[in-house]
């Protein structure tokens, strides 16, 4: 989970949870600051298991539904997606073969090169709608989408 407790009315086909999706909008900072970011995927594939259409946020100008939920998961998945594939271009095994101070320097570059290159390939497929934030957070996700998929996955 989130961190988030969800609460749910069945027989009115309600559901809330805050901060994990808003209407029209990607997630904020770092995905909202998650500290488990599989957590936060399953999260958003277990609520669309459930039977709702209301979507209660807590952060939203509207009542969200099931399809701004799905738009939120397809969006977070497209990141894990692109991250786990630019990983795998820019892994270099030589990063851990000298002394620290470069193996940092090696690390950092690595990194930087996986979120930037994913940022913008995230970005050309959502800048055109239909969430609004992806051109100001996407580096952010696609930075700590990064970390995890490095270490976790």
């Amino acid at each position: 989970m989130t961190g988030d407790l969800p609460g749910t009315v069945p027989e009115e086909k309600v559901l809330m949870a805050v901060d994990i999706c808003t209407p029209d909008c990607t997630p904020l900072i770092d995905f909202d600051a998650t500290q488990d970011m599989y957590g936060y995927m399953k999260t958003l594939d277990r609520f669309l298991e459930m039977d709702f259409e209301a979507f209660v946020t807590g952060h939203a100008g509207r009542l969200a539904n099931r399809d701004d939920v799905k738009l939120t998961r397809d969006y977070v998945h497209d990141v894990y997606e692109t991250v786990k594939r630019a990983q795998s271009k820019f892994d270099d095994p030589t990063i851990y073969a000298e002394d620290r101070w470069t193996e940092m320097v090696k690390a950092k570059k690595m990194f930087s090169d996986v979120w930037e290159n994913a940022a913008q390939e995230v970005l050309e497929r959502w800048k055109s709608g239909p969430l609004l934030g992806v051109d100001l957070w996407v580096e952010s996700h696609c930075r700590t989408m990064s970390l995890y998929v490095r270490f976790s996955d």
